[in-house]
């Protein structure tokens, strides 16, 4: 079985990552998807004719600190804004896997390895995060049940990240943790060119939203 986890689609900011170019990368390369939005679970009913994993990208509360924590094998949301304890027990009472992304990538929302170390999987790559870091999470979590992450927002990051594992019930999250014992990753980073686009965006957003509050204030 082949899987690629940690996929954002429109329902948050998955820009350019339109549901039947999902849909079409899924079929194309026979992968299970792991769709997890932030903050929401919109896209899921969207996608039933294609194998997924349901989850969600949940920021939370470390005191004042935001933290991200992803929710695998949910069937409700979480909402945001909730204390990181209590989103691994919302998690956990839905029967989910809590899976740490990114961990110590402290410019998005790293959980740090606290945290990370209660988490039932460790993302020790995400295609997003510097090289540098990736290897300390390895280094640092070589212990763990691990995983990675391709974190795509925009369609030509699709396919950077795969999980190659023994066959499991895609209904059955135990299954799941034990087939990991057994995966092989592979992976890649996003194209220069990509990153470029990804930062535009962004400052596109921010002066959006000045601009917004500067007309509000007006």
């Amino acid at each position: 079985m082949k899987i690629e986890l940690h996929i954002h689609t429109p329902a948050s900011d998955g820009y350019f990552n339109p549901l039947p170019l999902l849909k079409r990368h899924a079929r194309k390369h026979n992968l299970v998807l792991g769709i997890s939005d932030h903050n929401t679970m919109r896209a899921i009913p969207l996608l039933k004719d294609i194998l997924l994993i349901k989850g969600e990208e949940i920021l939370a509360l470390d005191g004042g600190r935001k933290v991200d924590v992803i929710g695998w094998f949910l069937e409700e949301e979480i909402p945001k804004g909730l204390e990181i304890g209590e989103v691994f027990d919302r998690i956990r009472e839905q029967g989910g896997i809590v899976y740490a992304p990114h961990p110590l990538d402290f410019e998005r929302f790293a959980m740090g390895e606290e945290w990370a170390r209660k988490a039932d999987v460790v993302e020790i790559f995400n295609a997003k995060t510097p090289p540098e870091i990736n290897q300390r999470t390895q280094e640092l979590f070589k212990d763990a049940l691990k995983a990675v992450g391709t974190d795509a927002h925009f369609f030509n990051e699709l396919g950077l990240t795969r999980i190659e594992l023994p066959d499991f019930d895609l209904e059955s999250p135990k299954e799941f943790l034990k087939a990991l014992e057994k995966a092989r990753f592979y992976t890649a980073y996003p194209h220069r060119s990509t990153k470029t686009i990804y930062r535009a965006i962004r400052v596109v957003k921010g002066w959006r939203k000045r601009f917004m509050s500067y007309i509000k204030r007006s």
